[in-house]
């Protein structure tokens, strides 16, 4: 019993958030758009990919 105590404590602090310990906060945002036309008989394709992210880490 004592044995299966220890893993499950092991367990609960493995997947306890460690920045509510650090006290930090992260923050990111990502955004994206797509836009693609065929034009023409030849099948040609133009695609267009507008990417941002922000990434922000900061401590309390």
């Amino acid at each position: 019993m004592k044995k299966s105590l220890s893993i499950l404590a092991t367990v609960a602090l493995a997947f306890s958030p460690i920045a509510v310990f650090a006290q930090e906060v992260q923050t990111n945002i990502q955004g994206a758009s797509n836009s693609g036309a065929a034009i023409g008989t030849d099948n040609f394709v133009n695609q267009n990919i507008d990417q941002t992210n922000l990434q922000n880490q900061f401590q309390l």
